[in-house]
């Protein structure tokens, strides 16, 4: 009974942390989709004249609208279920890095209390293309951790199926191979991984082009340019939203490397690899961006805890104890947050959370 104590504790924190976000209706998003399906009861996953080529999300809300209709709290339900297979995935591959549960389970409860940055995914339907790309990306690794390439390129193909920004998850396996199997010719094994990325490149070019998105366009990207400094300092700290979480993510990615070094630098190059889809974003920088990122960060920040010069007791007391801060932090955070909504004359807060979701609060 004791083994299966921790993950009755974190499915008893995801759900006391989300489970109130049930009562909440369809957001601005959430509303183009439906009306797309009600025009054709046959989901469209044609790429043709498409910006976004995402076929599993679409797929997933026609099916959820289809089940629920106007119940949104069957979506919210599913998000919330998500979120913790999520946060068991997070604990697998934790322990496949480091083979310590301590750790493991701390970074699946950091992971899943990390409301500051889960909030918007949860709150609409179409969060299902952030959430959806992090879970199969995660699956893609772990299997590929386990030396299961065929089913790691599956997720993978899943993983771009849901949103583009899982595509440099591949860079982060190859990386992986590269350090733990047989040097520069284990990258041969990736074959299926680069079948599937050809496919879903030739699938996107039948839509907009990404060159062809002008820059009045709201995701008008560009790899140079002022924004690129802006974004990053905003996602790191978003990531750990504490006073200067700057130097703070700084600090513990690099005695993270100082005590174990090869982690360290795979769970920094995983980091940087998966914030560089939103980083080059000229207009648009949310939080729940940054979700793709949290798994290795929070993996590193269990790590570097845990490597704490004191006796090995205290090692886990203060992970259980900085779990324990973030999920009673994030527990008010969301009542106060989410209660508040915002009004439709009120210029909307620079501060990472979108506001068409706190608009729609307003009535609440």
């Amino acid at each position: 009974m004791k083994r299966f104590l921790p993950a009755v504790l974190l499915a008893l924190t995801v759900g006391g942390l989300y489970l109130p976000l049930a009562r909440y209706g369809y957001v601005h998003d959430d509303l183009v989709m439906i009306r797309s399906i009600s025009a054709s009861r046959v989901p469209d996953l044609s790429p043709v004249g498409t910006t976004f080529y995402r076929p599993m999300g679409t797929l997933y809300c026609h099916t959820v609208y289809a089940v629920f209709g106007m119940n949104t709290a069957g979506f919210h339900l599913l998000a919330i279920i998500m979120l913790y297979i999520t946060a068991l995935v997070v604990r697998r591959v934790a322990a496949a890095l480091t083979r310590d549960d301590v750790i493991a389970w701390g970074a699946a409860f950091l992971y899943a209390a990390a409301a500051h940055l889960h909030l918007d995914a949860q709150m609409w339907m179409v969060g299902v293309f952030d959430n959806g790309a992090t879970l199969f990306s995660l699956l893609c690794l772990l299997m590929i951790m386990r030396g299961q390439t065929w089913l790691s390129a599956l997720w993978f193909a899943i993983a771009l199926g849901f949103k583009e920004s899982a595509a440099p998850i591949v860079v982060v396996l190859a990386f992986w191979i590269m350090v733990h199997g047989q040097g520069r010719k284990a990258i041969l094994q990736m074959w299926p991984h680069a079948l599937v990325l050809i496919a879903w490149i030739i699938m996107k070019s039948m839509g907009t082009h990404p060159l062809a998105i002008t820059d009045d366009h709201p995701y008008a990207w560009g790899l140079l340019g002022g924004h690129i400094l802006k974004n990053i300092g905003l996602y790191v700290t978003w990531l750990i939203p504490v006073p200067f979480g700057f130097l703070a993510i700084i600090a513990l990615m690099g005695w993270t490397c100082i005590r174990r070094p090869a982690i360290g630098v795979f769970l920094l190059i995983w980091t940087l690899l998966m914030l560089l889809p939103p980083v080059i974003l000229v207009q648009h920088a949310f939080r729940y961006y940054a979700i793709m990122a949290l798994p290795p960060v929070a993996i590193g920040m269990a790590i570097a805890i845990r490597s704490l010069p004191f006796p090995r007791q205290w090692q886990t007391a203060s992970i259980v104890a900085i779990a324990t801060i973030q999920i009673v932090a994030n527990l008010f955070f969301i009542q106060g947050h989410v209660g508040r909504g915002i009004h439709d004359d009120e210029p909307a807060r620079d501060d990472g959370y979108n506001h068409l979701i706190r608009r729609s609060l307003q009535g609440e």
